[in-house]
């Protein structure tokens, strides 16, 4: 499946059209979503989606993982949440 960037683009702004902070808090989109952050230090991947159980596993937490979670965020808002994805 080719990637649908207007789509993606198109979602990123509704998201955020209400706001008004930058840098955006992702923690406040998250919430927003119902989604919770675990750390889960045994995977290979940096940051894996769990949308089933709308969680998003992060191999560290004390690091900055700002664009992981944007990652997995854009698979949350844009692919179907039969399965994991990882980030």
């Amino acid at each position: 499946m080719k990637p649908d960037f207007d789509k993606a683009v198109e979602i990123a702004q509704e998201i955020v059209k209400n706001i008004k902070e930058r840098p955006i808090d992702l923690k406040r989109i998250l919430s927003e979503q119902g989604l919770r952050i675990i750390t889960k230090r045994d995977m290979n991947e940096l940051c894996l989606l769990d949308p089933i159980n709308k969680s998003i596993y992060v191999k560290d937490q004390r690091k900055n993982n700002s664009f992981e979670i944007a990652i997995a965020l854009g698979h949350w808002f844009l692919h179907p949440r039969d399965k994991n994805y990882s980030c």
